[in-house]
This record gives structure tokens, sequence and C-alpha cells, in this order.
């Protein structure tokens, strides 16, 4: 688990790809349980029980939150923007997460 969370700290530190689609990891702590998939620095990091059915409708959602990183112009912004958003709204139930206004975007796209 160490090494899988020093890989996602040293990609935070990267530039935001150019390209309009993300790179794949496979991962087997990450993201957290009950998630198959997240977008972390322009690569989608894949739950390895997951990996097999990780469909074009995830890989498309997952795109969205790299076009919103892209208007933050770095990762650092887009990701406090995030946790702001995120902490708005009872950061405790699963709800934060579906009030969250980046989901909202990434799922009615």
């Amino acid at each position: 688990m160490i090494k899988e969370l020093l890989k996602l700290i040293r990609l935070l530190f990267q530039s935001i790809p150019e390209g309009k689609t993300v790179g794949t990891i496979v991962m087997k702590h990450f993201p957290f349980p009950g998630f198959s998939a997240m977008m972390w620095c322009g690569h989608i990091i894949v739950r390895e029980e997951y990996k097999e059915s990780i469909t074009g409708t995830t890989l498309n959602h997952e795109n969205i939150h790299l076009c919103q990183a892209k208007l933050h112009g770095s990762w650092w912004k887009y990701y406090l923007s995030y946790l702001w958003n995120w902490a708005k709204h009872n950061p405790f139930s699963k709800s934060a997460y579906f009030l969250n206004k980046y989901e909202g975007e990434a799922y009615a796209n």
C-alpha cells in the first residue's frame, strides 16, 4: 500500500497532460473500496478487482475530470476545489460525493 501511495504522491507533481485522454494504472488498494476507478493527475487509477469491468461510460466520466482539472490549471487547484465542494455537503455521508459539482458535471455528460 505504501508503494502505491508514494506513486500517487509523485503523480501530483506532474503537469497536466495536453491530450484529451488519460492513461490507466491498476492498483490493489486505490481507489478506496466501493469505487472502481478515479482520475488522479492525468491517469485513471483502477482498483484491481474491477480492471476487467471498466466501461466506456466510466472512462468518459474520468476524462471529464481531466477536462475540469485543465480549467483550473494545476492539480493542486483542482483537488483543493474538489475537496472544498465535497466538504460542503456532509463529508461523512455518501451523498457528499454525488452533491459535489464536479461529480454532477461528470455524471451529466
